[in-house]
């Protein structure tokens, strides 16, 4: 049965690799050059100059990078720069020239120095993260839904994820929303197989969370229910979780050590009580942000059968997003299309669709939701999502699409990207073959 989450997982790989942007933002140009500091010279201070911009000495949230004693530093937390280490290590060796990204800090137009950049092999490599990301997340999705007997109904939840969601607009990006997503759908796979069988091992759970932790800081709300998660889990079996828990929790805290060593960027304004009531509905409403306009199938997850536990999780990791983020300084997410901050919890909120979908009633609603939701997220995965006027809404996106000139910062032709699309529908029609070619074998 493996073999179908195998599929899925190179398909939409295939689809991430069509749509991605490559380096497209200045986050990700420090990302970047902090895991080239550490492959090449085995350090973590950057080699950017920022010239005359103002550069803080303590890390503050919302920053990119702070002066620390011995030199600039970035102030984003280091597991996205170490999950490209690997990647980017092995590109230098074949990069002749130093990569400079300084241009990016000294106020010069983002497309006079992004371009040029895209072919150099360190860029590659690392552009390869997000759509790596993407395809294990739909991978470890199609794996926990297999776990629950969830069969019927995969095909369908399948293309929600990928085709109907935020996903498909963010599948080839680099932000680090991306390998939190694969995390949390490993967690979301590892805790399905823990509730279907005993025996499972808890290692890869803890493992998995401290990497999610790196990554994302702030998404320890979520590690926080999965382990009350797997603890009821265990007691659900009739057995002592001491252990189990002891092996969850200790890559944890080594995660929080390291981060701790880094320095962690202090809050400052970075979430208010105050913004909450309106950036929570804003992440779940709104015509730039909301989550059911940009992923309309989640207005089934609320008819899922999923085992009480596995749902407890699910619901908590939606509440804990709209706390986290709702009261967020940046709930909209700077340079997104929709909502961003939202993208690692899709593949829950799919095996909710996929549990829903075992009643065979809603799946005409649901391939209706997915319609709306590739109409919706395909010009988000077309464009360069600084192209698009804050706030972006998917009217906005369509216009910046068929408008001509310019698309994004990169300076991509309209036409280039009409003949992407091209080829992004060819893999959508092979897709839906080949999974009815698996489901009649």
């Amino acid at each position: 049965m493996r073999h179908r989450a195998l599929t899925a997982g190179l398909l939409t790989l295939g689809l991430a690799l069509l749509t991605t942007p490559g380096l497209e933002s200045a986050d990700a140009a420090v990302h970047l050059d902090m895991a080239l500091a550490i492959a090449t010279r085995g350090e973590t201070s950057l080699s950017i100059d920022p010239g005359e911009l103002w550069v803080p000495s303590r890390p503050i949230a919302g920053g990119l990078f702070y002066q620390g004693e011995d030199g600039l530093h970035s102030a984003s937390a280091p597991g996205l720069a170490l999950l490209a280490v690997p990647l980017c290590g092995a590109a230098s060796s074949v990069a002749r020239e130093p990569l400079r990204l300084d241009p990016l800090f000294e106020g010069g137009p983002p497309r006079a120095v992004l371009r040029p950049l895209q072919a150099d092999p360190r860029v590659i490599a690392f552009s390869l993260i997000g759509p790596l990301a993407a395809a294990l997340a739909v991978c470890f999705f199609v794996l926990a839904a297999q776990e629950l007997a969830l069969s019927r109904a995969i095909t369908l939840a399948t293309a929600a994820l990928v085709l109907g969601s935020p996903l498909l607009a963010y599948a080839g990006a680099a932000w680090t929303q991306l390998p939190t997503c694969a995390g949390l759908s490993f967690v979301l796979w590892r805790a399905c197989a823990r509730e279907a069988r005993s025996g499972a091992s808890v290692w890869p759970l803890g493992i998995a969370s401290a990497a999610i932790l790196l990554v994302r800081p702030d998404h320890l709300p979520f590690i926080v229910l999965t382990g009350v998660a797997l603890y009821r889990i265990e007691r659900g079996w009739r057995r002592a979780p001491t252990r189990a828990m002891a092996r969850f929790l200790v890559p944890i805290a080594l995660a929080l050590g390291i981060l701790a060593l880094f320095g962690l960027p202090e809050s400052g304004d970075g979430w208010s009580l105050a913004r909450l009531p309106s950036g929570a509905l804003g992440l779940l409403a709104s015509p730039s942000s909301g989550l059911v306009l940009f992923a309309p199938f989640v207005l089934l997850a609320p008819f899922a059968r999923l085992p009480s536990r596995i749902a407890a999780l699910v619901i908590g990791w939606l509440a804990c997003a709209l706390v986290v983020y709702g009261g967020w300084f940046d709930w909209p997410a700077s340079l997104a299309y929709g909502p961003r901050f939202l993208v690692p919890l899709l593949p829950a909120l799919a095996l909710a669709l996929a549990a829903a979908l075992e009643r065979p009633g809603l799946r005409v609603m649901a391939g209706i939701a997915i319609a709306i939701g590739l109409a919706v997220n395909l010009p988000g995965a077309l464009l360069v999502h600084a192209r698009i006027d804050e706030p972006a809404s998917p009217l906005d996106a369509w216009r910046a699409l068929l408008g001509g000139g310019e698309v994004g910062a990169l300076g991509v032709d309209s036409a280039s990207t009409y003949v992407l699309a091209y080829p992004l529908m060819a893999l959508v029609i092979a897709s839906i073959g080949v999974v009815l070619q698996t489901r009649r074998r």
